[in-house]
């Protein structure tokens, strides 16, 4: 037994305006933490002392991440992206593909 809708996060779509769905992958270039903290560092004590170039280095490399996502496209050409930051993945999916 189906509703017509399937909500999404915060989202509501009609289920016969689906059009194609599925999952992918998205690379997020991100800082972690510690760099974040040493460029705080390093910019609270530029001029007064001069630092380590590896430490200058490091808190520079951006680490990269790969998501994952779920994508749903409409007939109405809408298109919606879904991080699994804010949904569960796989229950989206069976949610979908309806029983």
């Amino acid at each position: 037994m189906s509703s017509e809708f399937v909500k999404i996060g915060n989202t509501r779509i009609k289920r016969s305006n689906i059009k194609t769905f599925g999952t992918s992958f998205n690379d997020v270039v991100v800082k972690d933490d510690f760099s974040t903290e040493v460029d705080k560092f390093v910019s609270g004590i530029r001029g007064i002392f001069t630092l380590n170039t590896e430490l200058m280095d490091y808190s520079r490399k951006p680490t990269k991440i790969r998501k994952r996502y779920v994508f749903v496209t409409t007939y109405q050409n809408d298109n919606y992206q879904f991080s699994e930051q804010d949904i569960d993945i796989d229950k989206v999916l069976k949610l979908l593909e309806g029983d």
